[in-house]
């Protein structure tokens, strides 16, 4: 019986375990210093949040199953195995969130670039608690549609017996996740382009406004036009490079459209490879842009009683 080569790491493997672990210490960063205005920022604070499980996510994936065949671990790789179907949820989830996240961030910083009686009129997206409100109900709906992998069963735990709830849960929620990237897609096209407009009209609205304003002062104290307009172009980018991974995800990993690209075999696992690094990547270097566009200055709340 010939005996089986032992299995060493590459430099590959190093490199990605160090990126993966760079970004989710940076990730934390991010957590540590939104927290302390939670309700304000509750939007990147998620981001950062969804970051962070996405570095170990992809630590779990790949540098954790190379250590497992390096040290060829029975009970290493019985771990990993048990916890594959509570990952899948995980990734789900994520599936679900993040493009409706990513999608509230936009249409926030297009109503930036709108006048104090817009952002007021559409304070779900503009004011601290609405949405905190909202992204607590965004993430309540996902796990409520989520799909647990179990041994090789798929269970849906919260299927709705009324037939209007049933196909709101199958059919129309899934329908609005695949429109958020169009819509989004469009929102920043327009926000791109009206980023000249910040500043101009900034008034309070009315005494409720003021009063709805007061509230959110301390989050808010002496921004400028060039803060907020960094702060836009930053979220921006963080956009349209979801949005290219996004294209590639439904391009070449996504199950029921990568065959259109790639019906080799081997070219759908090496694209799905390429899939995770990328967002491994974005998410790690997240910090970074952060700091290129705005340094220490993000701002992160514009709600509509702020005069500029």
């Amino acid at each position: 019986m010939s005996k089986v080569s032992k299995f060493y790491p590459n430099y590959v493997d190093i490199i990605l375990a160090i990126f993966a672990i760079a970004g989710f210490i940076l990730s934390c960063m991010l957590i540590a210093k939104f927290r302390k205005q939670l309700k304000g920022s509750v939007f990147v604070f998620s981001l950062a949040f969804v970051d962070m499980s996405y570095c170990l996510l992809y630590f779990y994936n790949f540098p954790l199953k190379s250590l497992v065949f390096y040290l060829e671990s029975d009970f290493m790789a019985n771990v990993r195995h048990k916890a594959q179907h509570q990952i899948e949820t995980v990734e789900e989830f994520g599936n679900f969130f993040i493009p409706i996240l990513m999608m509230y961030i936009v249409i926030e910083k297009f109503l930036w670039t709108c006048t104090p009686r817009t952002r007021y009129s559409l304070r779900l997206f503009t004011v601290d608690r609405p949405k905190f409100i909202l992204t607590a109900i965004t993430a309540g709906i996902g796990i409520m549609i989520l799909h647990v992998h179990f041994c090789d069963v798929i269970l849906l735990p919260f299927a709705f017996t009324n037939k209007v709830l049933n196909t709101i849960q199958r059919l129309v929620i899934p329908l609005t996740i695949a429109l958020t990237v169009p819509i989004s897609f469009i929102f920043a096209l327009i926000t791109l382009c009206r980023i000249g407009c910040v500043g101009k009209g900034e008034n309070p609205v009315d005494q409720a406004a003021v009063n709805l304003g007061n509230e959110e002062e301390n989050h808010v104290a002496g921004l400028t036009t060039s803060q907020v307009k960094k702060s836009i172009l930053c979220m921006l980018t963080f956009y349209f490079l979801f949005f290219l991974r996004e294209v590639f995800y439904f391009a070449y990993v996504r199950q029921h459209t990568k065959g259109i690209f790639a019906n080799d075999r081997h070219l759908r696992i090496m694209y799905s490879w390429y899939y995770d690094f990328s967002s491994v990547v974005l998410s790690g270097s997240r910090y970074l842009i952060y700091y290129i566009f705005c340094r220490h200055e993000v701002v992160v709340n514009f709600p509509p009683n702020v005069s500029l």
